[in-house]
């Protein structure tokens, strides 16, 4: 991912995260270990934002949600956010961070990264995000029944201005 200018570099990394199945929160333990290695910050953060909004399930579910040609200009906006953000935090970044030499990784078996991968996905990824899941849901259901009241002053706004309202 390094090498040439800032912008191929952002490029490589928005073209890098397409093919990944990462949500915002999964693609948080990559994007570390792609600065750890070393990877310029224009590439790196591009990867980070655009990772999560491009991916083939983000199109999938966007599509019936949104249209096509509603998905179309959100695909081509996500593309050219993360372009600009790494482009960005590339110019503000003072250098390019030293690859960290970690030690060898020994060759495991199939069934020792299996081991590894259900440790990580079902244990320490669902550590750091559960108590947050929680906390959301917990929200949601203490505010949702204020909410739904007929005559609450929320349900009388006009829908033109309810999303740039909650947003």
């Amino acid at each position: 991912l390094g090498g040439g200018s800032r912008t191929s570099q952002a490029v490589r990394g928005v073209a890098f995260g397409l093919p990944l199945p990462l949500c915002s929160c999964g693609v948080v333990p990559v994007y570390r270990s792609l600065v750890l290695k070393g990877v310029p910050p224009a590439a790196a953060m591009a990867f980070f934002v655009a990772t999560p909004e491009l991916g083939a399930e983000a199109l999938f579910l966007s599509l019936p949600l949104l249209g096509a040609e509603l998905t179309v200009a959100r695909l081509l906006a996500a593309g050219a956010v993360a372009l600009i953000v790494g482009l960005i935090v590339s110019s503000l970044a003072r250098e390019t961070p030293e690859p960290v030499d970690n030690e060898p990784v020994p060759k495991l078996s199939l069934r020792e990264r299996f081991r590894l991968a259900v440790r990580t996905g079902l244990a320490e990824m669902v550590d750091a995000t559960m108590p947050w899941i929680i906390v959301g849901i917990a929200v949601a259901a203490l505010l949702d029944p204020w909410l739904s009241q007929p005559g609450n002053f929320l349900m009388q706004v006009p829908p033109a201005a309810q999303v740039p309202l909650f947003a």
